[in-house]
């Protein structure tokens, strides 16, 4: 069986970031994670293709020693947005723009569930270890 929940890919900024960082700016760590769920791709790339450019989705991870910031895609505000070049008509099984824009946002739901239960065990092993 294949997993279907996975992480596709990890891009580490930090390296080359800080090797050529301005003088005088603190080391920073930052991480892209290309994350997501091929059933749940397919409910928007089966309406329209130009959707594949967005999922799976991405996050990034910006931190130093203080502080830790994530910034993440909200996926419906890059997909259900209308392409002139790639019509819903070159896809017969397409339930159209609307169809589309409901299955994003219920992928946004689905992101916004995931970070929060992310961020609430971090907090607890935050919590933990003091």
């Amino acid at each position: 069986m294949i997993p279907c929940d996975r992480v596709f890919d990890t891009l580490r900024h930090s390296p080359w970031y800080n090797l050529y960082r301005p003088e005088g700016v603190a080391p920073v760590t930052t991480t892209r994670y290309v994350y997501g769920n091929p059933l749940i791709a397919r409910t928007m790339i089966e309406h329209n293709f130009v959707a594949g450019l967005h999922v799976p989705t991405n996050l990034i991870l910006i931190g130093d020693e203080k502080q830790t910031f994530i910034v993440y895609d909200v996926p419906s505000s890059l997909i259900g947005v209308e392409n002139p070049v790639i019509t819903f008509e070159s896809q017969p099984e397409s339930g159209g723009l609307e169809s589309l824009r409901a299955a994003a946002e219920v992928l946004d739901k689905k992101v916004e569930g995931l970070l929060k239960t992310v961020i609430q065990r971090a907090d607890v092993l935050t919590k933990a270890k003091l």
